[in-house]
């Protein structure tokens, strides 16, 4: 089956956020356009990359799992792989990685940059976006987190004169179309209205 989007979570000791932080990949797969698509035409997957954690992430997941048909969980990766054991597990021609809560506008922005044939969007320290080639040359050696992989993609582009696209567009037709859709899903996952709008103004 044709992956349009992976979306990449690296996790570690993240028990407290990761609701949030799938509901927000969630919006951002269910509003991302590709070229001549509408918003919610793009096949997507969930990897959740658990770096051993110390707290009840795997717990967490694992209910996750059992509500969101997209999401895969793979447990006991080693501290520091998680985004090159990610990169060759996902299918998706784009790649997204984030370790934290993001801003559902900018991933939005970027994931639409990427899909219309940016080589990478980054929000730096947020968030990752990379078309598949890109992922498989610059990441699947890589050891270390976010921040490493968004410099070690910078490197890759600037060796071939490229640069990844770093400043999003207007966000204003973004965050109405994310909110819309949040607010249609505010039942899918266990999460309080306040956790809710917390996710929605991130």
């Amino acid at each position: 089956m044709r992956v349009d989007l992976s979306l990449l979570i690296a996790s570690r000791d993240l028990e407290a956020d990761l609701p949030t932080l799938v509901k927000q990949l969630l919006a951002v797969a269910q509003v991302a356009r590709a070229p001549g698509r509408e918003a919610g035409e793009l096949a997507f997957e969930i990897l959740a990359l658990d770096e051993r954690s110390r707290d009840n992430s795997l717990s967490v997941l694992a209910m996750l799992q059992t509500q969101i048909a997209q999401l895969a969980v793979f447990d006991d990766i080693a501290p520091g792989s998680a985004i090159r054991e990610g990169v060759a597990k996902s299918r998706g021609q784009a790649v997204m990685i984030v370790d934290t809560c993001l801003d559902t506008d900018y991933a939005v922005w970027a994931c639409e940059a990427v899909l219309g044939g940016q080589a990478a969007a980054i929000v730096p320290g947020e968030l990752l976006v990379i078309e598949r080639d890109l992922a498989d040359r610059a990441l699947r050696r890589l050891s270390g987190g976010l921040m490493r992989g968004q410099r070690a993609v910078r490197k890759d582009l600037a060796d071939t004169g490229l640069a990844p696209a770093f400043a999003p567009a207007s966000s204003g037709g973004l965050r109405a179309r994310t909110r819309r859709w949040l607010r249609g899903q505010a039942s899918l996952l266990p999460i309080t209205a306040r956790a809710f709008d917390r996710a929605g103004r991130a």
